[in-house]
């Protein structure tokens, strides 16, 4: 009997642990996560009226992704001079075999980060059209 209640107590123990670091690991995933979130700025390009979503300070460079305009209230637009950089870092292009356009950075230690907008807003002058 001893022998049994001993091993149910270690058996307890064990479950116990193992749910704690689990508690644990869920956390730090929560806390990465907010991190990343709580990085996150907003900005708008003037000359297509495309809002972007970015986080700064990222190797690579800020890798912008394009967002619709409608769910950023308008408090949160940064308009600072690194978004301002952001902005003009941002290139159009459109893909002749797809007819999808494009607004793209080119990164510090890699190639170019895409992310797709709608062709509408992109006005003939600023596409840089694929061969």
């Amino acid at each position: 009997m001893k022998t049994l209640m001993l091993i149910l107590s270690i058996s307890v123990l064990f479950i116990t642990i193992g749910c704690k670091e689990s508690e644990t690991a869920a956390q730090a995933i929560n806390k990465e996560a907010s991190r990343v979130v709580s990085g996150i700025l907003y900005t708008k390009d003037s000359r297509t009226d495309t809002c972007f979503s970015y986080t700064p300070g990222w190797v690579g460079g800020p890798a912008p992704a394009a967002i619709s305009c409608e769910v950023v209230p308008m408090g949160i637009l940064t308009a600072d001079e690194g978004a301002n950089r952001v902005v003009r870092s941002i290139h159009y292009t459109k893909d002749a075999r797809t007819g999808l356009c494009f607004a793209y950075t080119v990164g510090w230690f890699g190639g170019p980060t895409p992310t797709n907008v709608p062709c509408e807003t992109v006005s003939k002058f600023l596409l840089r059209m694929d061969m």
